[in-house]
């Protein structure tokens, strides 16, 4: 009750009330939770929004009524990054977290307590009114199917103390430019779906400044390398040594440092509920750390520190078969 009333005392000023006729909705959104992650829809005639996330492994043991209202919170997040002063509608189909939402709190659970304030919090910060209602599960299979289902095979994470010892090689990198809020190893992230804590959605539709990290879907880095070379970015990119891809003539084209190839690890990759990655496993996936650029200079100033030449112990000397000419 005192946390309650210090909170009221420091926020009175900015509260503005609740109006006796609210506005109608500006966004419509069903939210749902399972063990396994959330997932929400936007509702729209024209544009209508879906998108989902996984919880961690110490996300999916917690009660269902706080994932419930987290799922609620991570909507919000996700839809309003460059939004301010709306009405939100939540449709839920957890009666538990919808009261905690419409009555700003409740009195039996400080888990659900902290979950609310911090939604509200965030809320009053961005002029955002919120209201939910219940809807029943039967008719929530848009978002109940997003909470339980998901494709998205390229959601890995390389392990954060390899991570680390590249740093320690390169400097401290600022943005990572394909991750989501379980994966990324930066504090600043863009994500190719809305995410409650990205910077930007869709790495291709945002601009890419400061130390750069990426470990993209396989599929797409070809494209990262286009960009690189094209806007004379330099850019930390984790790939695989596929030398029979399309884009790997560029990768080594691009190149201004000797690249490091990362260790053959079971724990080098894993997805959000600590797996490792099944190609890493038996051994088929090499990857390597690249540093690229799309600067001429800088891959010019790496090629002249290049040797000329290379030798190796292969045993005994060859036979020269041929003489100089002009020699019997």
């Amino acid at each position: 009750c005192l946390t309650e009333l210090r909170w009221w005392i420091d926020n009175l000023r900015q509260w503005n009330g609740r109006a006796l006729l609210s506005p109608g909705p500006d966004m419509i959104v069903q939210t749902d939770a399972s063990k396994l992650g959330w997932g929400a829809f936007r509702e729209g005639p024209t544009n209508p929004q879906r998108f989902n996330g996984q919880w961690s492994r110490t996300e999916s043991g917690l009660h269902i009524n706080l994932l419930e209202l987290r799922a609620a919170e991570f909507a919000v997040k996700a839809l309003t990054k460059d939004r301010r002063d709306l009405h939100i509608h939540l449709k839920m189909d957890n009666v538990s977290a919808l009261t905690h939402i419409n009555k700003l709190g409740g009195c039996r659970s400080r888990q659900l307590i902290h979950a609310t304030k911090t939604l509200w919090e965030y809320c009053l910060d961005r002029g955002i009114l919120l209201s939910a209602e219940f809807l029943p599960g039967i008719q929530n299979t848009e978002a109940d199917r997003l909470s339980r289902e998901f494709r998205d095979e390229s959601n890995w994470k390389l392990n954060p103390k390899v991570f680390k010892r590249l740093e320690s090689r390169w400097g401290k990198m600022d943005l990572d430019l394909f991750a989501d809020r379980l994966n990324t190893q930066t504090s600043r992230f863009y994500s190719w779906r809305p995410d409650p804590l990205a910077a930007g959605t869709d790495a291709f539709l945002m601009e890419w400044t400061g130390k750069l990290y990426a470990f993209p879907p396989f599929t797409l880095i070809g494209k990262c390398l286009a960009r690189v070379r094209k806007e004379k970015l330099d850019l930390i990119l984790i790939a695989p040594a596929w030398k029979a891809q399309p884009w790997y003539p560029m990768l080594l084209d691009l190149l201004c440092e000797e690249p490091v190839h990362l260790p053959q690890d079971d724990q080098l990759l894993t997805d959000p509920q600590g797996q490792p990655h099944p190609m890493v496993l038996n051994k088929s996936l090499h990857l390597v750390a690249w540093t690229v650029s799309g600067r001429l200079s800088k891959r010019e100033a790496f090629l002249r520190r290049l040797r000329s030449s290379s030798s190796r112990n292969y045993g005994n000397q060859p036979v020269i078969l041929t003489t100089q000419r002009g020699k019997p």
